[in-house]
């Protein structure tokens, strides 16, 4: 039975037979982590400060 850190290795795998960089996988990861969801916290954090300012008026 394989782990799931052999699995995603596996999938990572290009149809040549060459194998891709851990280190690839690990900062495409961090990335779109942080672009998937960074900017909802983004937007999260504007929209407080909007109604903030609006019930402070």
């Amino acid at each position: 039975m394989k782990t799931g850190r052999a699995i995603v290795l596996d999938a990572a795998l290009v149809p040549s037979g060459q194998g891709t960089a851990v280190s690839f996988v690990v900062v495409a990861t961090v990335f779109l982590g942080l672009f998937l969801l960074g900017w909802r916290v983004l937007a999260r954090q504007f929209r407080r400060d909007a109604s903030s300012a609006s019930s402070a008026s």
